[in-house]
């Protein structure tokens, strides 16, 4: 046989497979390289979009309670006859009302916004009630020696709540004097929310308000009113962070609380945890181990009746 055609068969009849010119190897392996990445990139990719899917709503929903928060504040502001005495103050609300009014698509006449300015909005107070607010200020030691003193013959909470004002943030709390800040508090839970009771402290950076009777149920968490007391700390902690000294000044409170009602610091619970409530709140920047290392600690040393500070044990880092 020709040499050439010798060749020429042996090459014809090369196995398929197994690197002859037909074989499909090459092709399937690109196709099974394309298929792993896809899977790779899919595992990956899916439930990034799920997070952020999950991130958006949860911003958008906080941004409404926000809004809502604040138009129930400008309306409170308009409707107390003593907003004259603060003027600022009434043109922001009616800004808040022009606002809204404008994003649906409304415009409040120019005529109404003078009548404003001159008259209280209506009321319903008159209709709603109001209801009792202790509205002091104390210390931590203070605020100790004040619960030792209190009765609970009706009513032992289980738990606490811990909550973030949102709006007011720590800067517009720092704002009005605290004193008005509870009058103001009250009148809002009891004429705008039509509410009986509300949160049992607020906590800000210089001690830790008492609002609703601690011997009383609250109104803060839809689940757990008749249960628990409900604990504000004064921030907005979806945009910013916690303020040490409000951080510290929680810490005392609900360990004094926990002692006193003989409550687990591990049974602090977020107002988000109420399966009832789509509120982000007390925010993402605020942890559970932010808080219950540092009660428990202060149980600890109440136990034992020693001296203890809550900033013996360290805050959550990142």
């Amino acid at each position: 046989m020709d040499p050439k055609k010798a060749i020429h068969a042996q090459v014809k009849n090369a196995p398929q497979g197994a690197g002859g010119a037909d074989s499909p190897s090459k092709p399937k392996d690109g196709w099974d390289k394309a298929d792993v990445v896809g899977k790779i990139v899919g595992s990956l990719f899916i439930p990034l979009v799920v997070l952020l899917a999950s991130y958006s709503i949860n911003v958008a929903l906080q941004k409404r309670a926000d809004q809502l928060k604040t138009i129930e504040i400008a309306i409170t502001i308009l409707q107390s006859d003593k907003a004259d005495n603060s003027p600022l103050l009434k043109d922001w609300a009616l800004g808040v009302l022009q606002s809204t009014a404008k994003s649906a698509s409304q415009t409040i006449p120019a005529p109404v916004i003078e009548e404003l300015k001159k008259t209280p909005l209506p009321s319903n107070a008159g209709t709603k009630g109001q209801f009792p607010i202790v509205g002091l200020r104390f210390t931590p030691e203070e605020f100790e020696k004040y619960v030792s003193k209190l009765e609970f013959p009706e009513w032992r909470p289980s738990f606490i709540v811990i909550h973030n004002t949102g709006s007011p943030n720590l800067d517009d709390w720092r704002s009005i004097p605290g004193e008005t800040r509870m009058r103001n508090l009250a009148d809002f839970y009891a004429t705008v929310q039509g509410l009986s009771g509300g949160p049992h402290l607020f906590v800000d950076d210089k001690g830790i308000w008492v609002f609703n009777p601690l011997d009383k149920p609250g109104v803060h968490s839809p689940s757990w009113n008749k249960v628990s007391i409900g604990v504000e700390m004064v921030g907005d902690y979806t945009r910013e962070k916690v303020d040490p000294a409000v951080l510290n000044n929680t810490v005392r409170a609900v360990a004094i609380l926990d002692a006193a009602f003989k409550i687990q610091a591990n049974t602090l619970k977020f107002h988000s945890d109420d399966p009832k409530t789509s509120h982000v709140c007390p925010g993402p920047n605020l942890h559970k181990e932010d808080l219950i290392p540092r009660i428990a600690a202060l149980l600890e040393c109440h136990s034992r009746q020693q001296a203890c500070s809550p900033e013996r044990s360290p805050a959550r880092t990142e």
